[in-house]
């Protein structure tokens, strides 16, 4: 509520209170967790994250925002937590694009192909995932089909 209202301060003061209070709580954690990642209180995030883990060690959201954190780090890390979050939720298509695109700047690109596929087909209107099977695409050599996916998003907007 205090974050809606724009009292982003009090909303981080209360997520470490809550934090402190309720420290076995996976939706204090969660939701915690989330308002540090867009607050870019990446420390925080990943300890919240990482406490949520222990608890729920099958939360997909937790190990996809977790990956992408320790992704964006270059922590070897990332790619386990990834993939598991793929293994345990194939159909989504955010959770496929982490997978894919670690597994791309990984250098694993023919697999990374695959799986960035199927988050483009399972969110066909994602420009992040479209931008990231398009860059598959080049690096594979297959420049008409990363053509046509950057054609579609240009002339969206």
């Amino acid at each position: 509520s205090l974050r809606a209202d724009g009292q982003i301060e009090n909303a981080l003061q209360a997520a470490e209170d809550a934090i402190e209070t309720h420290p076995s709580s996976p939706a204090v954690l969660m939701t915690s967790a989330i308002l540090f990642q867009n607050q870019q209180q990446t420390a925080k995030a990943v300890a919240a994250y990482e406490s949520l883990l222990e608890l729920t060690p099958s939360n997909v959201v937790a190990l996809n925002n977790l990956a992408w954190i320790y992704h964006e780090d270059g922590d070897q890390r990332a790619m386990q937590l990834a993939k598991r979050a793929y293994e345990l939720q194939p159909e989504n298509g955010a959770i496929a694009d982490t997978y894919g695109w670690i597994l791309f700047k990984s250098g694993k690109t023919e697999e990374s192909l695959q799986v960035l596929k199927k988050a483009h087909e399972l969110q066909p209107d994602s420009q992040e995932i479209a931008m990231h099977l398009a860059e598959a695409y080049k690096a594979t050599g297959n420049t008409a089909e990363a053509k046509k996916i950057l054609e579609k998003f240009g002339s969206q907007g």
